[in-house]
């Protein structure tokens, strides 16, 4: 009797809480994303920024971000990902908290921010994969006047 109390916690403690957990994401999942942002970024193309949105956005908000964040004249541009956590209120597998760290040089001076973007995949009826949209964006942070900086294109950041 005892050995079977202590095999029954054993098996409750080792199987999984929820079998229908969220799928693991990676950054190769929002690679399409992430080159679209960084075209975007590197042609300070606010209006293609706001081609990603999703319908639930908030349009004057993601306006507003797009015009502090992507401007000036850039030669060059990188976005990364760092974190991609789901979103809680979002159906499963559908919307993460996608944040990015956003480097930007022009000329001889670079830019650094940090972004943080909620993304959703809208679900197709087909089977395929929709695209990442945004939903909502926040510059979390920024630094400016970084000089005589480049980027290397031999070294990965």
């Amino acid at each position: 009797m005892k050995w079977s109390v202590y095999t029954l916690s054993l098996l409750i403690l080792i199987t999984p809480a929820n079998t229908h957990a969220q799928p693991t994401l990676n950054e190769a999942n929002f690679e399409q994303l992430i080159t679209k942002l960084t075209s975007i970024v590197e042609t300070s193309d606010t209006e293609g920024f706001l081609s990603l949105l999703a319908q639930s956005a908030n349009i004057e908000a993601v306006r507003d971000f797009s015009l502090n964040t992507i401007r000036g004249e850039i030669s060059r541009a990188i976005v990364v990902p760092r974190f991609i956590l789901p979103i809680d209120n979002v159906s499963n597998g559908i919307g993460y908290q996608l944040t990015v760290e956003v480097f930007t040089e022009s000329g001889d001076t670079g830019r650094l921010q940090t972004w943080q973007l909620n993304v959703i995949r809208p679900t197709s009826t087909d089977g395929t994969d929709n695209p990442w949209q945004i939903a909502e964006s926040v510059n979390l942070d920024s630094i400016e006047g970084l000089h005589h900086l480049s980027l290397k294109t031999t070294t990965q950041y």
